[in-house]
């Protein structure tokens, strides 16, 4: 997708930019992972993956003042055993202190795609969806 010309309307912590950070990242903000808004409050990344991960998406600081993270069926917390492939699921924008996502990724490149259901949504559950999706094996 193009990136979009328009400013990021989601207002988080940090440098104002959404990562995707995990031990692929050591929990780093790297510009390689850091989530682009494509306008219509989606965003999206390219990202290079391997193996067991942990990981949510977050804003830069070191507290991870924002987080958005894939929900558990119950919708009543983080969803803590490995996603599937190209399921679409639901996000919330909440803390979840030290619980993460997991996947285990064969090596390849990944399409992560997050569309919010508001530009700038409330913290709460179900605020959108992600995707994650192989692109290339390496």
């Amino acid at each position: 997708l193009p990136d979009s010309p328009d400013p990021m309307p989601f207002q988080i912590g940090g440098n104002g930019n959404l990562y995707f950070r995990g031990t692929n990242t050591d929990w780093e903000p790297l510009e390689s992972a850091r989530m682009k808004y494509k306008g219509g409050d989606a965003y999206q990344a390219i990202i290079e993956l391997s193996g067991p991960v942990e990981f949510k998406l977050a804003s830069s600081d070191l507290s991870f003042r924002s987080q958005v993270w894939i929900e558990n069926d119950e919708k009543t917390g983080i969803r803590t055993d490995d996603i599937e492939l190209g399921v679409i699921y639901n996000v919330a924008y909440l803390d979840s202190g030290l619980l993460n996502n997991r996947g285990n990724f064969v090596p390849g490149f990944y399409d992560i795609i997050l569309q919010l259901n508001a530009p700038n949504p409330f913290k709460g559950f179900s605020v959108g969806t992600i995707s994650i999706r192989l692109c290339s094996e390496i």
